[in-house]
């Protein structure tokens, strides 16, 4: 069966908290507000940097998009290179490759910072396509899923994600979605489970 699987980064792929976090704080050095806590870094990450900082560090729009541009410079400046591939990830998108299954990402991190990501770790020639978020602009996990099955068309879709934001966005796509339990985020509403990525190539 001809199969589409669209990823997400922070928390799926690549363990990213370390760089994001280090980030972050540098942001709000400069901003003002209170140093996140190892205990309190996991709601950070998933949600888009903006809608974080005005949340949990209660930023006003203008100085939430400030310090989000702040961020993203330095985050690609300093701190990307920190990201770790999650373990047999880069094996595991081999064998899927080779299974001729078409691989995506759909993530809230910018194109520039995920142009670096995949270059550093030489896996950018395996993904048919990527979706990031639009900087200064809307974009959602919904927009860019209903975009992939747009331009890849197959009989099965699959969206592996660590948060509930990956799993409504395949709903609303009807992609079945599959929970990185070993990322961020929580999600007790769904059938599908992996402990390791390497558990995706159980469901194809």
């Amino acid at each position: 069966m001809d199969t589409c699987i669209v990823f997400d980064i922070d928390g799926t792929l690549f363990d990213t908290k370390e760089g994001i976090i280090q980030a972050l704080n540098e942001v709000i050095k400069v901003y003002g507000g209170e140093y996140i806590r190892s205990e309190d870094a996991d709601k950070y990450i998933g949600p888009p940097i903006y809608k974080s900082l005005s949340i949990f560090q209660n930023y006003d729009s203008a100085v939430a998009e400030n310090a989000t541009r702040l961020y993203r410079k330095i985050y690609v400046e300093k701190y990307i290179k920190k990201s770790n591939p999650y373990p047999f990830m880069i094996e595991t998108l081999s064998i899927l490759k080779s299974k001729g299954i078409k691989l995506a990402i759909a993530t809230m991190k910018t194109k520039k910072q995920v142009e670096v990501l995949l270059d550093y770790f030489k896996i950018k020639e395996m993904f048919d396509i990527v979706q990031y978020v639009v900087e200064d602009g809307v974009s959602s996990k919904n927009d860019m899923l209903a975009f992939i099955r747009k331009v890849i068309s197959v009989e099965e879709y699959y969206m592996v994600g660590d948060t509930m934001g990956d799993y409504t966005a395949a709903k609303e796509n009807d992609f079945r979605f599959v929970f990185a339990k070993y990322g961020y985020g929580e999600c007790g509403c769904v059938l599908n489970v992996i402990s390791t990525i390497s558990d995706i190539l159980k469901y194809v």
